[in-house]
């Protein structure tokens, strides 16, 4: 051995020592880092099962195409509630429906036709619980957003009012209960919104969150036909419109489905989704993306996770689209206080973050999810923002803590919202597989979290969280504020 050779093994040896105290040190420092980013084996399963064993795509396949549009109190959403329950029965789920009772609302004709300065139909959707009128014929006029400042210096009294859907970059939308408030005041005989989308498109919606007819006829109008309106109004021409509706209120019994994978603990986590959805087309985006994610992650969770510490409990919502009528039910006839945590999904796509919807002690733990899903693009990490209008809400008003997942759609998905082109070829199968797996893993920690406070708001603590984020007027103007005294 020459002296180059010698050399060059005592550096080895001096590098090799210091490689091991270095590990030793990293080890020492990183060993709960290391432990905290390993990923367990059963998300693993959940999320190679998920894509490579995907059902929720052939099931909302089914429920688009043989129930089709399910709005509350119809056949089609009888077949869907049979559909879900049959599935979720192959899956080996003993599955109850929670019957509730509600004020139905039937579509049938109701229409707008131009009569001055020429004669056509119009393409317009009645908006839910309008209620039936005699034909009647009276000129329009055009309100703007329809706030109360629009109608300064416009006589609407005894005229059909046409109002703009379009987000105005200096004030909000109007709410719709609102819009449909004033016009009321106003004495206008009916209201047409102005849909936003373009494509010759209606937008379905509900007028009142309670089921009270409304006192007018009120309709979404495409936007093509409501601008054409608006230009002859702009050109002073005499115009005329006729009015007729036929569409009609009735109680009705529908139900929410039920299936639960009993933990040791009975306090619960609820994932949830709706299953309704309006009658224009398939409902497929709103709210069959949901219901079919929702049924995977019940799968997933059946066969990679049935014993967990805490129950966990998926809810299909029926009647969400009315009024969050079932979800309203859900808590009424169940204990909230056994309730620890609420997922909701409504209209989730790709997922690219996760929303503590302002339970700011969830943030570390779901910062930490994150971080391990490396695979996924969850792009925007976490945010901690209320939202409301979905089923999550009367959960929120009971102070349970809810995460929701901000997702990606693509445009002809959000296009499509209530709209004739929610239907089934918009789907994107990796979307369903993406968010199942995510939302799988979000039920599945927290079901085994133990140790974990679930961050429960009292009243006034709920009170101060919605005038935060400024979501009281909001659901004062709905008739949803929950609180007796704020």
């Amino acid at each position: 051995m020459n002296i180059i050779d010698l050399k060059k093994m005592n550096f080895m040896t001096n590098v090799l020592s210091s490689s091991k105290i270095i590990i030793f040190f990293l080890f020492l420092s990183g060993f709960v880092i290391g432990l905290s980013a390993q990923v367990p084996d059963t998300w693993k399963q959940i999320v190679g099962s998920a894509f490579l064993e995907n059902q929720s795509y052939d099931f909302l396949r089914k429920l688009s195409d043989q129930a089709g549009p399910r709005l509350a109190g119809t056949p089609e959403n009888a077949a869907a509630t049979q559909i879900i329950r049959q599935q979720l029965t192959n899956l080996g789920y003993e599955v109850r429906l929670e019957k509730f009772k509600m004020p139905g609302w039937v579509r049938k004709i109701d229409r707008v036709a131009l009569v001055l300065p020429s004669s056509k139909s119009l393409k317009v959707v009645s908006l839910g619980y309008t209620i039936p009128t005699a034909v009647f014929r009276a000129p329009a006029v055009y309100a703007g957003q329809g706030f109360s400042e629009d109608y300064k210096g416009l006589d609407a009294s005894g005229k059909i009012v046409l109002i703009s859907s379009d987000r105005l970059p200096e004030k909000p939308r109007i709410q719709r209960q609102e819009a449909i408030e004033q016009a009321i005041k106003q004495g206008a005989k009916a209201l047409l919104f102005i849909n936003e989308r373009s494509g010759n498109l209606n937008r379905a919606g509900s007028g009142d969150f309670h089921g009270n007819p409304l006192p007018i006829p009120v309709f979404s109008i495409t936007r093509e036909e409501g601008l054409w309106i608006k230009r002859l109004l702009s050109d002073k021409i005499n115009l005329q419109l006729e009015v007729e509706t036929a569409s009609y209120i009735e109680p009705i019994e529908v139900a929410n489905i039920v299936a639960e994978l009993p933990g040791k603990n009975q306090q619960k986590i609820v994932v949830g989704a709706h299953f309704d959805a309006w009658d224009l087309a398939q409902g497929s985006i709103d709210n069959g993306l949901g219901t079919a994610i929702l049924f995977d992650v019940a799968r997933l969770l059946k066969n990679y996770s049935p014993q967990n510490y805490y129950s966990v409990e998926f809810v299909w919502f029926n009647a969400e689209e009315l009024g969050l009528f079932g979800s309203k039910n859900y808590i009424k006839v169940n204990n909230p206080e056994k309730i620890l945590l609420m997922i909701n999904m409504d209209m989730t796509g790709s997922p690219t973050g996760i929303n503590a919807m302002g339970f700011d002690e969830l943030v570390p733990a779901l910062h930490e999810l994150v971080k391990t899903l490396n695979g996924f693009n969850l792009h925007e990490g976490v945010s901690s923002r209320p939202w409301t209008n979905s089923d999550h809400m009367p959960f929120m008003f009971q102070g349970i803590p809810i995460i929701t997942l901000r997702a990606k759609l693509d445009e002809d998905m959000l296009s499509s919202y209530h709209s004739q082109t929610d239907t089934f070829d918009k789907v994107n199968k990796k979307y369903l597989s993406e968010a199942a797996a995510v939302v799988s893993i979000l039920a599945q920690k927290f079901a085994n979290s133990e140790q974990f406070r679930f961050p429960r708001k009292t009243q006034q603590e709920m009170i101060s969280l919605f005038k935060k984020y400024q979501l009281d007027e909001r659901l004062k103007i709905q008739k949803e504020w929950p609180f007796q005294s704020d």
